[in-house]
């Protein structure tokens, strides 16, 4: 089958959306002809190149979604001219890569396409909660009871344009799930939450999950210790604060500082300087290590060389258990064998794979931190590889082309 992809992110940019894209595309058996944009904006200014023989790039040199979304349709006129697709594909974010997908429905009725959606467009919980903060009672209940009619009529009302923008990105997401013909979600919880409509989720819903690909990783030596290290890799902000950890630590200090003589901790990523601070504050600094960014392939080798990796969730109150997210940084620590520590809810996705796979989840209360921690000390907790690799790159791939193929099948009955 060939299929044409539009993904704004793609190496060698670097954002997660980047390397999920990467990992699933060049595992599978199809022939990809991808249109991305040669733009840095929201990158992490870390190269990764990555190239793979069954993926044609076509770079659009653009920082202008407009001018990106006109070049992308006039690709596809192009090439369909020679080559018949199987298919379309849109990535997840921007919202303007959905964009393209309407596009060429509007010339091209009879292509199925498949939209990949990481993260919701417009109802998503990161944004909606900065909408809903110090709002009445009321206002939240509307939001609770019924997300999409508040989305789309209480915010186009707003003083703010960031509140209207939102519902426009909702309106966006509504349209894009009801012309699409497959929905690409990484957990059912977020299918769910996306496509609230029962008989459209079974429809067009397709779990495929993110994946770690073990060609990526180092050749790494790991040497017995009695110093266990664990490792936060990613960005610490708000939402998603290794503050508990800190005080956790801190709290384990004060109560048995022996453990900590056998505990090193790196914090490599965006630590927000208050971090930084109350680290030296609680005189943390001979056992928390804080580093600087570091590019993808070093970030794999960190993984490699931890005991223990730790993956903060956000926790939103409007969502049951928490959270429907399934970070892909959870895929790479498991592609790295090594076990979990989640400080998040073990019912919500990321939990769930969290414990499936041996590791353990604690709220962001320190005390119940403080125990794990000194629980994992005392009885080291070991990966659960079969349950892990589910997550390889090789099985998720075999498993979406195996599904891609019968739903396109049906499609063309």
């Amino acid at each position: 089958m060939k299929i044409f992809v539009i993904s704004w992110f793609y190496p060698p940019v670097t954002t997660s959306e980047a390397l999920v894209t990467y990992k699933l595309l060049s595992n599978s058996k199809y022939e990809y002809y991808l249109c991305c944009a040669s733009s840095k904006q929201w990158s992490y200014n870390k190269e990764t190149k990555l190239e793979s023989e069954n993926i044609k790039k076509i770079t659009i040199k653009t920082d202008d979604f407009n001018v990106f979304i006109d070049k992308c349709v006039e690709e596809y006129k192009k090439l369909s001219k020679k080559i018949k697709f199987d298919a379309i594909m849109t990535r997840s974010m921007p919202p303007e890569s959905q964009e393209v997908g309407l596009r060429i429905k509007e010339f091209d009725k009879d292509v199925p396409w498949i939209t990949s959606l990481a993260d919701p467009i417009g109802n998503n919980p990161y944004e909606t909660l900065l909408i809903l903060q110090n709002r009445i009672k009321f206002v939240r209940n509307l939001y609770l009871n019924a997300p999409h009619f508040f989305l789309n009529n209480f915010c186009k009302f707003a003083r703010n344009e960031y509140t209207k923008k939102l519902g426009e990105l909702n309106k966006l997401e509504e349209k894009v799930v009801r012309q699409a013909d497959i929905v690409i979600v990484p957990t059912k919880e977020q299918g769910k939450f996306i496509i609230h409509n029962d008989k459209m989720y079974e429809e067009k819903c397709m779990v495929v999950p993110h994946s770690f690909d073990k060609k990526l990783y180092p050749k790494v030596k790991n040497t017995s210790s009695d110093v266990k290290t664990f490792s936060f890799i990613g960005h610490s902000d708000q939402l998603r604060s290794v503050e508990p950890l800190v005080r956790a630590l801190k709290l384990i200090r004060d109560i048995n500082p022996d453990i900590l003589n056998n505990i090193k901790v790196r914090l490599v990523g965006n630590i927000p300087k208050n971090i930084k601070n109350m680290i030296y504050v609680f005189f943390l600094n001979d056992v928390i290590q804080v580093e600087e960014p570091v590019d993808y392939y070093t970030s794999l080798k960190i993984m490699e060389e931890s005991d223990y990796l730790i993956h903060v969730d956000a926790n939103f109150d409007v969502l049951e258990n928490g959270s429907i997210f399934f970070a892909a940084k959870i895929a790479d620590y498991l592609g790295a064998k090594k076990p979990i520590i989640g400080i998040t809810n073990p019912l919500c996705p990321a939990g769930k794979i969290i414990t499936a796979t041996g590791g353990k989840c604690s709220s962001a209360n320190e005390l119940e931190l403080a125990k794990l921690i000194i629980d994992v000390m005392n009885n080291p907790l070991e990966l659960n590889v079969e349950q892990a690799d589910y997550y390889d790159v090789k099985n998720v791939a075999r498993r979406y082309d195996e599904e891609l193929e019968r739903r396109l099948k049906n499609e063309k009955k």
